[in-house]
């Protein structure tokens, strides 16, 4: 019941296993790690348009 609730609103619950916990740590910290890569690739390619796009602009401006 109380998983069909959550479930309504895109929740779930989890459990932690303290058997499963230095396995779930070295998970969490490779996700995490991922996540900061792919992160800073994006923030990089945002960086790298608007230095394109204020190159244009200037060039325009000429």
């Amino acid at each position: 019941m109380c998983d069909a609730a959550l479930a309504t609103q895109g929740r779930r619950l989890l459990a932690a296993d303290p058997a499963g916990v230095d396995d779930d740590l070295v998970g969490d910290v490779t996700e995490v790690s991922l996540c900061v890569r792919f992160y800073e690739e994006l923030v990089a390619a945002d960086r790298a348009r608007h230095a394109v796009e204020a190159v244009i602009r200037d060039d325009s401006a000429c």
